[in-house]
């Protein structure tokens, strides 16, 4: 009896800390033993608090860099083509797939997951702080468009094995149970931070016709720079070591297998491949406003402060859904708003007047995209045991990245036939991918 009072004050005192703690992000922080294993409870809270300082860090220097709206912007300001609009996907989506699979067995066999988090997030950063070479050297003529494609694509190097790296840390540290609560918070904080940052620095530095863009992407190199400091503050007990056998299977091999091996995983990569083909779009949804709406450059601020709201809306809603129903639910619905949103851009361009109101709706749903990319990546560590969640992650990435690397072609027959073709074909991809959500398997049943 007495061993049961002591016990049952030592969980009284420990759900009050966390009720102190948390009361402001949620009112069921529910405490259980799978949810504090193995670390203790302290640790659980500062960790979560570190990983969502570090997330925010990354929101706010991240809407500096859009990819749907600055980045083609700065191809836009320096003469560059549909079909080089086109290339920025393949550039993104190469760095998120193939450099990831690369690395994926030295970050599993990493004691400290949070020191190759650093390192590559310093990395991001380092990229960053070379962009303003573009504007800041002698005017190269197509060299600056080249030198900035060049370190655009260096950038996605390192932000793609951060995304594995991240959620590698994140499936350690964080209990199943608070991943949806993780997403939530970040995502929220920082969109809020993100849209404030922009109103009072981003609507300074653009302009009618430019912008100042070695200002804003050197603001955003800062901000990377801190995210990856605040990587090192984590709690985090150090991995038993992991023997290599590199004889055994080439990383490529090693990568595909959970979609050869694996049934459940493999139709759920499906659904990952059918979500990418709306990537291919991205560049061009800021072109197809400018020029058929005939938007100047300011609006582009409105557009990044559009997009960020709508990821702090929809992480409002679908974090505690995550938590309470799966992961699989969250991905119908996102994956349905993605898949009406081409409809709904070609349906505004050809309003006009009108359409220059409603476009920034579009943007809005943009904030589906990285809800939906987070969520496919908890999905998969719900499918997997920790030691398998490097390659995992690494074949999910892969399977988004596939269809990107079509992105130069669709960008040509923009520059042929228009946006409606694409735009069309790109929706019905992804609401079969929609479809499928309905039949893969809930790990969470399990």
């Amino acid at each position: 009896m007495v061993f049961s009072t002591e016990r049952t004050d030592r969980r009284a005192s420990a759900g009050y800390l966390r009720f102190a703690t948390f009361a402001c992000m949620s009112a069921d922080f529910e405490a259980s033993s799978e949810t504090f294993d193995p670390i203790s409870d302290g640790s659980n809270q500062r960790n979560f608090v570190v990983l969502v300082a570090y997330q925010v860090l990354l929101r706010i220097g991240w809407i500096f860099k859009t990819e749907s709206i600055i980045i083609p912007a700065v191809l836009d300001s320096l003469g560059a083509n549909g079909w080089v609009r086109g290339i920025l996907p393949t550039l993104n989506r190469f760095g998120q797939s193939v450099p990831p699979i690369l690395v994926s067995s030295r970050l599993a066999r990493s004691s400290l997951k949070s020191v190759f988090l650093f390192q590559v997030t310093a990395g991001m950063a380092l990229m960053m702080a070379l962009f303003p070479l573009v504007w800041l050297l002698p005017d190269l003529g197509i060299g600056q468009t080249i030198l900035f494609l060049v370190l655009y694509g260096l950038f996605f190097v390192f932000h793609g094995i951060h995304m594995i790296a991240f959620s590698t840390l994140q499936g350690k540290l964080i209990p199943v149970a608070r991943r949806g609560r993780l997403l939530l918070v970040a995502n929220t904080v920082g969109a809020i931070m993100a849209m404030a940052a922009a109103w009072q620095l981003l609507a300074r530095w653009l302009h009618a016709d430019a912008g100042d863009f070695p200002l804003i992407f050197g603001f955003a190199s800062l901000c990377f720079g801190l995210s990856a400091v605040s990587s090192l503050l984590v709690h985090e007990p150090a991995d038993k070591p992991i023997r290599h056998d590199a004889s055994r299977h080439p990383r490529f091999h090693q990568s595909l297998l959970p979609v050869v091996q694996d049934g459940v995983f493999r139709k759920f990569a499906l659904v990952a491949f059918l979500f990418g083909t709306s990537m291919t779009l991205f560049p061009h949804y800021q072109s197809l406003a400018r020029q058929e709406l005939g938007i100047p450059f300011t609006s582009l601020t409105t557009w990044v402060i559009v997009q960020n709201l709508g990821t702090a809306l929809i992480s409002l809603a679908v974090g505690p859904l995550a938590d309470r129903f799966g992961n699989r639910l969250v991905l119908r619905i996102t994956m349905l708003g993605i898949g009406v949103m081409p409809l709904m851009a070609l349906t505004f361009a050809e309003c006009k007047s009108l359409g220059t109101y409603l476009y920034p709706l579009v943007f809005m749903l943009f904030g589906l995209t990285p809800v939906t990319i987070r969520t496919l990546n908890n999905f998969t560590l719900e499918l997997t045991d920790a030691p398998n969640h490097p390659r995992y992650l690494s074949a999910v990435a892969l399977c988004v990245s596939l269809p990107i690397f079509v992105s130069p072609l669709v960008g040509l027959v923009i520059d042929v036939a228009g946006f409606a073709v694409p735009f069309l074909l790109v929706s019905a991809l992804v609401m079969t991918g929609w479809v499928l959500t309905f039949t893969i398997h809930e790990p969470r049943r399990s």
